[in-house]
């Protein structure tokens, strides 16, 4: 992989996590105020809840910069093979 899109690649992915963790943050789930805050059946819920949030969101921020750091090593060792 040559220098040039390893930086592209790296400053892409930087930005789309960040982008990313602004949108997990704006959407992180809240206790309604109808709701006990001290009750453990509602702790549970939400606790399960911010976990696959957070699961989810690490998934979103993730996946797409490592299918394309794999692509362009792909891409980059086709080429090498040629003369």
């Amino acid at each position: 992989m040559t220098g040039r899109v390893a930086w592209i690649l790296i400053i892409v992915s930087a930005i789309w996590a960040a982008a990313v963790a602004l949108v997990a943050g704006s959407t992180w789930p809240q206790l309604s105020m109808d709701l006990p805050p001290t009750d453990p059946a509602v702790q549970a819920v939400l606790d399960a809840a911010r976990r696959n949030h957070v699961l989810w969101h690490a998934a979103i921020a993730l996946a797409p910069p490592a299918v394309a750091f794999l692509a362009v090593k792909v891409f980059a060792r086709g080429n090498e093979r040629r003369p």
